[in-house]
């Protein structure tokens, strides 16, 4: 008897650039010049959830930029407004300085 599985391609290889499929992404900015990849889990015209996962702490971010799944950007200067660590996950609200046109987030959605 034939294996099925064998005909199947080999899985497609990990980037090490994160991207998510469908949804938000942020590359995070910090004004010591510290990048660090992100996933946004919630998203208004002035104000995001990020989650990441980082076994050290990180400067305090300055700037965000929004990615959607298309590669579409968006950027804008931020703030941390509460912080949430578990073991190597972190949760980050953030406030945005200036709103997000309504243009803006539905792009990013």
């Amino acid at each position: 008897m034939k294996n099925p599985l064998a005909a199947l391609p080999s899985p497609p290889r990990v980037s090490s650039r994160f991207r998510p499929r469908h949804g938000t992404s942020a590359l995070c900015l910090s004004d010591g010049g510290q990048p660090w990849e992100s996933l946004v889990v919630n998203l208004s015209s002035d104000y995001c959830r990020l989650v990441w996962i980082s076994a050290r702490d990180r400067l305090p971010l300055s700037r965000l930029r929004l990615r959607n799944y298309k590669g579409e950007i968006v950027e804008v200067a931020a703030h941390a407004v509460s912080t949430e660590q578990s073991s190597n996950v972190w949760v980050v609200d953030c406030q945005f300085s200036d709103r997000l046109s309504t243009a803006e987030v539905a792009r990013l959605l």
